[in-house]
């Protein structure tokens, strides 16, 4: 994988957090969440919103510092 990335000019990644992009993907896309967990071999849905679903969320500023 790091010479794919290193290759192509693209930031290093790993095989793990390409299945997060998949699964952050098809969330982002309306799948139902159950046919995510169910593809992503889960067993409770938790398990893909706790682990996934946080990446969606926009990012927020820090606080001012003071």
């Amino acid at each position: 994988m790091k010479k794919i990335c290193r290759s192509t000019g693209l930031e290093e990644r790993t095989v793990h957090s390409l299945r997060h992009t998949n699964i952050t993907m098809q969330i982002a896309a309306g799948v139902p969440i159950v046919t995510v967990k169910d593809r992503a071999g889960h067993a409770r849905t938790s398990t893909t919103t706790a682990n996934i679903v946080t990446s969606l969320k926009p990012p927020t500023a820090p606080p001012p510092k003071r």
